[in-house]
């Protein structure tokens, strides 16, 4: 049941993401023909246009927009993984391989030690919490 409205879901969430590429592209053209008098609004006007959009995308709940969303998420990723690709590969060409071991192990512990640091303040507020009911001296 719901496979069958995720895949009727489909035309409408690829054509809204046409609609929205469309879209930026008409008012790429279209800037370039607008007084430099109004250039400050037509650029606050579109970027309060693309917050409405994204708001509405995230707070809604159809089977499309979670289409669409997940399409977004995945070129954004897409990008910014490339983009760390090759910073990584300029890196790696710039300087001494052994850096690159050591800058790659440094975010690795990063990344594994930082929930642990995280359960251990909270661990740490739980104490104090338990103190001041108490009534002990800290």
């Amino acid at each position: 049941m719901r496979l069958a409205s995720l895949l009727k879901s489909i035309p409408k969430g690829i054509f809204w993401l046409a609609v929205g590429a469309g879209g930026l592209m008409v008012i790429g053209i279209v800037v370039e023909k607008i007084p430099p008098l109004l250039h400050t609004y037509v650029r606050l006007l579109f970027w309060l246009a693309l917050a409405v959009l994204l708001v509405r995308l995230w707070t809604s709940s159809s089977y499309a927009s979670t289409l669409v969303r997940a399409t977004l998420l995945l070129l954004f990723s897409v990008i910014l993984l490339a983009g760390a690709g090759a910073f990584l590969y300029w890196l790696a060409s710039e300087t001494v391989p052994v850096l690159i071991i050591l800058l790659a192990a440094m975010v690795s512990l990063n990344f594994i030690f930082y929930p642990l640091l995280k359960a251990a303040s909270d661990a740490e507020m739980d104490i104090d919490d338990l103190l001041r009911r108490m009534d002990l001296p800290q």
